[in-house]
């Protein structure tokens, strides 16, 4: 299911977005029934972000969150998804700026 062809000039695979769906919506769906991930959640959104605050996502990867909607339909973020990208770049270019 990941497969992808690597003649991109930048030497990287691309992958179907619906691929990403996929994977990503078996991925909540199976979060979704597990008492772990969903006590306390009320939305895909909260279930989301504990999972990544447990795998050690930190803030600044937490930000890019509402870019996960174009591989997750369901989480509502509204129209912010260019937003979020700008200025995570916009501080990634910012004088002083660390990679975590």
């Amino acid at each position: 299911v990941l497969s992808g062809q690597n003649q991109s000039p930048m030497s990287t695979n691309e992958v179907p977005r619906l691929c990403w769906q996929e994977v990503f919506t078996k991925l909540m769906q199976q979060a979704r029934l597990d008492p772990h991930w969903t006590d306390g959640c009320h939305s895909d959104r909260e279930i989301l972000r504990r999972m990544l605050v447990a795998a050690g996502a930190g803030d600044e990867l937490l930000a890019w969150m509402p870019v996960l909607r174009l591989v997750l339909p369901q989480l509502n973020y509204g129209p912010n998804v260019v937003n979020v990208m700008s200025s995570a770049t916009r501080r990634m270019r910012a004088p002083g700026h660390r990679a975590s």
